[in-house]
């Protein structure tokens, strides 16, 4: 399966976005497809290799005739092409058609030519109504499809007919400059989320043998040297090799303060050195980099919708349709049964038809997700979509494991106890070192790096005795086991009632010694618990530390629901219970680390993993990613959400609720079609407006 990606030009309607899917969708060999209007590109999946940019092309002009493809990164040199006429013929034909139809209306005020008059103004019409209805027609013919074109075409049409010659100028005068001011506040939209997605460099400082070349990224295998230069950005992940700098990490974790990195240290891309010179040893293709993961994110997140934009999204094609039926029986219904006239019923029949165009409520509710995403990931907060980011606004429940969730997973050697008249302290820590530097977790690298400080005062002697351990096994949730020198050596969890951290030390199944350790609470952890409390959100804290720890930790913090001394398996079975508490839409979260929870971060509604930390396996098995480990972007994901979804049910509240009133002052005769044009603009701005409140949410 491969898939394909490319830039969508000339899409200015979200209805049309969805027709060009829904059609693609059609095709055999299409697998998968997703159009995004917010930011203009096609993301398609086909196991077919050859034509298939044609055969894309091909469709989206028969959908979408204005629309037109190319792929990433490819220049567009069929536009420049183009004559002069071609480039230019719907401006020159609305700027002819706007003067001869403002000589019409002169004529008509200033003049006896009344016919004169008419013919101008139909002609005026004409002109500028002739694009809007060439899209109606070919989407009808070509596509069998009928969209806000063919209602604005049938409205100007109409009212010539009729005789309301000034009424149809007026229409589709004020129709073509809302749809100038329309596309301009979209493309402005699109220019704001675009810059959160063009964080990553088109160059990067290769070093090769003749010295510096600027390439692409694309270009660079793991492994190679680059140089990165005060005010570049980081093109790749790596490590330094040599220099130092300050790096502003602000598009990965949403922090604007500086960090400061050495040699040795690993550096992500998207990060911007702030001065001094790196060198650094790329550990990423451009694919697999940092920053080309989050870009990735952003963008697919609008495949994901909400059910909000779900339920906008089916009912828009059946929209068109019925509007026209309503339209048909208020124009005959008045025309039968009323006193007004035929003239007068069609012409309330048409102003139904201008007011109905339902352009408000499409662009306005995937804008709104796709805005709180934007803005979400410029926080340093990932969202894989804006069903996630819909469903964090329900929250009921959020389970928290602790350790380097929220404790900072750092932990210090506190004490050293031995139970064996024949051990040292030294022994006890000499011997848990050799297990534990086989294991990554946090606890083991304390043990490790306490044991290494200790031998810096007396010579270290540690790599002599790793050689001699076998054997070596990792017991999930227990510790590890392994054997020295004959002697099975098991080092892990142990039972003890203190508020520390207790790590058995055993030899054939007894315990020699203990080694106490401390973990730090987070900064934010009291503030975000508070806050979760005062929204009337429960906690709970999940696991594999002893009781007496994790009594001492949710205390500390204010979380009253513990659950101590768990397996991974035990995590889940319990997550289980608390989803079963939840009543419809109420959601239950779990914040873990994305890969020793991986199990439970699946399970839940809103899987959150703590820190990106280049893992794969995160990203991959969460739903949302915090890009650094503060405990307050939990709270500030919850805020965006309501707030996303506050503003999505103002726009849908408010588009209807004008809608309906204009079709009923136009259905009884209080305004008239000049007024529905303009409500129906001045709408459609007003949610675009209201939509880009989100991506501004400080």
């Amino acid at each position: 399966m491969k898939t394909y990606e490319y830039k969508i030009e000339g899409l200015d309607c979200a209805m049309c976005a969805q027709s060009i899917q829904k059609k693609l969708q059609q095709q055999e060999w299409v697998e998968s497809v997703a159009v995004n209007f917010t930011i203009s590109k096609i993301s398609l999946s086909t196991p077919r290799e050859d034509d298939v940019f044609d055969n894309v092309k091909e469709i989206v002009a028969r959908v979408e005739p204005d629309a037109t493809i190319h792929k990433i990164n490819q220049k567009i040199d069929d536009i420049k092409r183009k004559s002069f006429w071609k480039r230019n013929w719907f401006f020159l034909s609305f700027l002819t058609g706007t003067i001869i139809g403002t000589v019409g209306i002169l004529l008509g005020y200033l003049t006896n030519l009344k016919i004169l008059s008419l013919v101008l103004m139909c002609i005026g019409a004409g002109l500028m109504v002739i694009k809007t209805a060439e899209r109606a027609v070919l989407k009808a013919v070509k596509n069998h499809s009928i969209d806000e074109n063919l209602l604005v075409t049938i409205s100007v049409v109409g009212a010539i007919a009729i005789g309301s010659s000034m009424e149809g100028l007026m229409v589709i005068f004020l129709y073509q400059i809302g749809k100038f001011l329309e596309a301009r506040a979209v493309e402005k939209t699109r220019k704001d989320l675009d810059s959160l997605l063009k964080v990553k460099p088109s160059t990067v400082r290769l070093q090769t043998e003749k010295g510096i070349a600027e390439v692409s990224p694309s270009t660079v295998p793991v492994g190679s040297t680059i140089v990165v230069y005060a005010g570049d950005i980081v093109a790749l992940d790596g490590i330094i090799i040599a220099g130092s700098a300050s790096l502003n990490m602000s598009s990965l974790t949403g922090e604007s303060s500086p960090v400061a990195i050495s040699e040795g240290e690993q550096v992500m891309s998207g990060s911007i050195n702030l001065d001094g010179v790196l060198t650094i040893k790329t550990t990423s293709t451009d694919t697999d980099s940092t920053i080309t993961k989050i870009m990735n994110l952003v963008e697919t997140a609008a495949e994901r919708k909400a059910k909000t934009e779900t339920i906008v999204s089916r009912g828009a094609r059946y929209y068109t349709p019925i509007v026209i039926f309503i339209a048909i029986f208020v124009g005959l219904m008045f025309g039968f049964v009323g006193k007004i006239g035929v003239n007068e019923s069609i012409y309330r029949g048409m102003i139904f038809l201008v007011i109905s165009c339902p352009c408000a409520i499409a662009i306005s509710v995937p804008l709104s997700y796709f805005s709180g995403i934007g803005n979400a990931s410029k926080k340093g907060i990932l969202v894989k979509g804006s069903n996630y980011l819909d469903a964090v606004a329900n929250l009921k429940a959020v389970v928290f494991d602790k350790t380097g969730t929220l404790t900072t997973g750092e932990f210090l050697v506190t004490k050293i106890e031995t139970l064996d008249n024949a051990m040292s302290e030294q022994d006890v820590l000499q011997l848990a070192s050799i297990g534990e530097q086989n294991s990554t977790h946090p606890i083991a690298k304390a043990i490790v790096s306490h044991y290494i400080e200790q031998q810096n005062k007396n010579g270290n002697v540690f790599n002599e005795l790793t050689d001699k351990a076998t054997s070596v096994t990792e017991l999930a949730g227990r510790g590890l086991s392994f054997k020295l020198s004959g002697k099975n050596v098991f080092v892990g969890r142990g039972q003890s009632e203190s508020d520390s951290t207790v790590v058995d030390v055993e030899i054939d199944n007894s315990v020699v010694g203990r080694i106490y350790l401390r973990d730090q609470i987070k900064t934010n952890a009291k503030e975000t618990i508070a806050y979760f409390k005062n929204k009337g959100i429960e906690s709970y804290m999940f696991t594999g530390d002893n009781k007496a720890v994790a009594k001492s930790v949710a205390a500390e913090i204010g979380i009253e629901n513990v659950e101590a001394e768990m397996l991974p398996m035990n995590k889940f079975s319990k997550l289980e219970a608390v989803l079963d508490k939840m009543h419809k839409n109420e959601m239950c979260a779990f914040v873990g680390d994305g890969i020793n929870d991986a199990p439970v971060l699946t399970r839940a509604d809103i899987g959150i993993a703590m820190g990106l930390s280049g893992s794969t396996a995160t990203i991959d098995t969460a739903d949302v990613v915090l890009m650094n480990d503060d405990l307050k972007k939990l709270t500030t994901l919850h805020k965006l959400s309501k707030f996303t979804k506050l503003i999505v049910a103002q726009n849908l509240i408010f588009a209807l609720g004008v809608k309906f009133l204009f079709m009923i002052l136009g259905t009884i005769g209080i305004t008239g079609m000049a007024w529905a044009v303009v409500a129906d603009v001045g709408l459609t701005l007003c949610t675009i407006f209201n939509s880009i409140r989100v991506l501004k949410l400080k």
